[in-house]
């Protein structure tokens, strides 16, 4: 088995353990944090946040804030604050970019490769 395939074979083992574990936290009441969801998947966090990660980019609805911590949108309302919650987070991120390289934040967020 290739190095590639080995990756990506964990990748899918580690989406279903962070997914299986989340599967009953329907809601932002019911959130689960990081280090629960560490101890229940017995994967360390940075694994944990990468499944969620993953799993989001397969258009699963994982929401989550630190005060929350994650869990599955019951609401239409609860996708949004999520993802409202990540655009600020991102904007801010690529505005620290912006000063830092001294490039206009439309021209950087221009450069930008989605594929990553």
């Amino acid at each position: 088995m290739t190095p590639t395939a080995l990756n990506e074979m964990l990748a899918l083992e580690r989406k279903a353990l962070v997914l299986t574990a989340l599967q009953s936290r329907i809601g932002a009441s019911r959130g689960m944090h990081v280090a629960e969801l560490s101890a229940v998947t017995l994967l360390n966090e940075r694994i944990c946040r990468k499944a969620i990660e993953l799993l989001r980019l397969d258009g699963v609805q994982l929401c989550g804030k630190p005060e929350t911590g994650y869990y599955i949108a019951a609401t239409a309302d609860e996708l949004t604050g999520t993802t409202d919650w990540m655009f600020k987070r991102a904007a801010k991120t690529l505005k620290q970019i912006s000063r830092m390289t001294k490039t206009a934040l439309p021209a950087l967020v221009g450069q930008i490769n989605l594929d990553d």
